[in-house]
């Protein structure tokens, strides 16, 4: 799956790209009067944008052939300075800006994913009749202030996110040793898998329609023979690819459109390949993991299995993953 977008962090040669995508994007309910061209320059709205890159400052710019289309930001405001969305001097406060084109998407939902990462708790405020509201509140924000024409939204911490995985089952033991060895994600509680979209809803927002459209899209899937044949490097994994990934991609794809919020590792990559990872670090340190995962499949041949479920996968505050649902494929053949 192939992204229309990329990400790139907001440098402080950004600040006049944030000004003029914040002036473009400033929700103006239909009976306000429309902000003047220059409005955004003005107080209370310039310590949104003017000299960005300070203290504090941190953003995430989404662009497409060059071109921004949109970016998400933190600030943080003193209390004799207070934005909108003022609740603490050490909470910052966030902004997003999207192209009038590009809403609905998920390339909102992929900027704030990103930055959120990198956050603990963040506040917005948010106009009644905005959109956007519907997606804070999706990523775990909560209102804690109501005002007459915006209410203010924190976000305490990170939510517990989620995966949708593939278990792969009847790993060579050298194979999992080494896997065990050099891939982080092994000693979380997370099983050798492939990933089919990460990060999913966070585990709060994920409720009985979930559930159903889950079901539904993975149930439309026939079973999948699966032979792990490939060897393939990124520049810090080593990994095990399918000898034909298309089903798998195919999955992804449906469940991200299906799910237009949830976007493939955050559009960190702009092609998904369905993969196995065996280690993950240095370049230099996986030179002699491929060369042993080499001899392993001489050795032991393809990892060949049928995939019948989807797993979801939680995890949790202290970043332990566990198995909390298993979707099957290709339901109605029973």
């Amino acid at each position: 799956m192939t992204l229309p977008w990329r990400l790139r962090p907001a440098t402080p040669a950004d600040a006049d790209l944030l000004r003029d995508l914040f002036a473009r994007s400033l929700f103006v309910a239909p009976e306000e009067d429309a902000l003047d061209a220059d409005g955004v320059d003005e107080p209370p709205l310039a310590r949104y944008h003017r000299g960005f890159g300070g203290p504090g400052d941190l953003g995430v710019v989404a662009e497409v052939d060059g071109e921004a289309i949109g970016a998400a930001w933190v600030r943080v405001f003193p209390d004799d300075d207070r934005g909108f969305g003022w609740v603490a001097d050490d909470v910052p406060e966030l902004s997003l800006a999207v192209d009038s084109r590009r809403r609905g998407d998920g390339v909102g939902t992929a900027m704030l994913r990103r930055l959120l990462s990198k956050v603990g708790t963040v506040s917005v405020s948010v106009h009644h009749e905005n959109p956007a509201r519907h997606l804070y509140q999706r990523l775990g924000f909560l209102e804690v202030a109501r005002h007459e024409t915006y209410s203010v939204l924190e976000r305490i911490g990170a939510p517990i996110t989620t995966a949708l995985i593939l278990e792969v089952p009847s790993v060579p033991e050298r194979l999992e040793a080494l896997r065990r060895s050099h891939d982080p994600l092994a000693s979380s509680g997370i099983p050798p898998h492939i990933t089919i979209l990460f990060p999913f809803r966070s585990a709060e927002s994920i409720d009985q329609d979930v559930r159903r459209a889950l079901a539904d899209e993975i149930g439309r899937t026939e079973n999948i023979t699966i032979e792990l044949s490939k060897i393939g490097r990124f520049p810090e994994v080593v990994w095990l690819g399918p000898e034909n990934p298309a089903p798998l991609a195919d999955l992804t794809r449906r469940l991200s459109i299906r799910f237009p919020d949830c976007v493939p590792y955050d559009g960190r990559h702009q092609t998904t390949i369905p993969h196995l990872t065996i280690a993950h670090g240095s370049m230099a340190n996986l030179d002699p993991v491929e060369a042993e995962v080499r001899s392993v499949m001489e050795d032991e041949g393809p990892i060949t299995f049928e995939a019948r479920y989807a797993s979801l996968f939680i995890q949790d505050s202290t970043r332990r993953w566990s198995s909390n649902e298993a979707y099957r494929l290709c339901r109605d053949l029973g």
